[in-house]
Parts: C-alpha cells; sequence; structure tokens
C-alpha cells in the first residue's frame, strides 16, 4: 500500500508508528518522520501475501498508532479501504512458521532497509519470552512484540522477561530509524 500523512497542525510532531490492519487485525508497522506543521509524509508498506485470502477485505492505516504524540484532534489519524483480493493456487504447501519453545530458541540475523522489519512465530506452551536485539553497529531501533489480534505488549530497545504469554501467534517488529537503514542486527528470542 503506498500512503501518505500530513501534520493538520501548525506544530511539529515527532517521528511516530502507523499501524496497518487488515479486517480489524493489525499485521504491521511502519514509522512515520517527523513532521513539521502542514507537511506531508509518504511511504509504502507491503502486506505479506498470506495476510488476506480471496475476497473483500477492509484495509485501515492509522498514523500515530500508539498515541505517542500529544494532539488535539486523535480523529483524524486513521484511513479505511476494501479491497477485493483475487489469490491463484500456490505451487507448495506455504512454509510453517518458526516454532519458539524452551528447547529451540530463535535467532534472526537480518539487515534493517526499511524502517521496520517483521518476524512471525508460533509460541507452543505459555511462557515468559525474552527478546534481544543487537546491532552490529551504534544503533537506536527498538523491538516491539504483537500478539495474533494485534495487541502491542512492549516498545523498548529489548524486551526482557515479557509477562508470560499464551500459546499461539506472535509478530515481533524491529522499528528504526530513517539513519538505521542498512544497518545489520540480529534478534534473538528465548523461553525465560
Amino acid at each position: 500500500i503506498n500512503f501518505t500523512v500530513k501534520n493538520q497542525g501548525d506544530t511539529a510532531a515527532s517521528s511516530s508508528i502507523m499501524y496497518i490492519y487488515v479486517d480489524g487485525n493489525m499485521v504491521g508497522a511502519t514509522m512515520v518522520d517527523a513532521l513539521n506543521g502542514g507537511a506531508s509524509f509518504s511511504g509504502s508498506y507491503t502486506i505479506a501475501a498470506g495476510a488476506m485470502s480471496s475476497g473483500t477485505h477492509r484495509i485501515r492505516v492509522l498514523a500515530d498508532g500508539n498515541n505517542a504524540i500529544a494532539e488535539s484532534d486523535n480523529n483524524n489519524n486513521g484511513y479505511s479501504r476494501s479491497v477485493n483480493i483475487v489469490s491463484t493456487p500456490a505451487a507448495d504447501a506455504p512454509a510453517a512458521l518458526p516454532m519458539l519453545d524452551a528447547a529451540a530458541p530463535l535467532a534472526f540475523e537480518e539487515v534493517l532497509d526499511d524502517a521496520v522489519d517483521t518476524f512471525e512465530f508460533e509460541l507452543s506452551a505459555s511462557g515468559k519470552v525474552d527478546i534481544d536485539l543487537s546491532f552490529e553497529d551504534a544503533s537506536n531501533a527498538q523491538v516491539a512484540l504483537f500478539d495474533a489480534a494485534g495487541n502491542e505488549f512492549a516498545l523498548n530497545e529489548a524486551l526482557t522477561s515479557v509477562d508470560t504469554l499464551s500459546a499461539g501467534l506472535y509478530q515481533v517488529a524491529v522499528i528504526g530509524n530513517d539513519d538505521e537503514v542498512k544497518s545489520k542486527y540480529a534478534v534473538e528470542l528465548g523461553i525465560a
């Protein structure tokens, strides 16, 4: 999806996170640069191919999704649109999500080439999850943890000893700033 966020106010707004929803479920997040009063920011976000089956779906984008910016009017932060998806049969069965359990911690090594990278995993049993984010070079990126319904558990530099989570699907988002582009990083997940 392509989007444009405009600061309708007269004062500057700091950078923020925009959430992307499909049929009421959060499927991702992306950074929006700081905006002077009246300024706009344009960007794009790719929704994973498996996020929508064939048929009509409602896509919603929500600027300042975590309500971090003090505003006089939050009612103009969202936009929704219905889209019709036509899919072709897959040649192969989809790959299973990585499974996180006590015997098998997960690790991802990537280069942050977008404002937000997301990783999905399945938690095999309830427990506390440790998430560590490390960069090859200095960075001020953050990591966020979401459940399948799009509920955000925390947003900071490293999530450790998060409250006990139920078994199920989760998404980790590594959120950088424009100066973090092309930074190599590693995310490690384990059961506490």
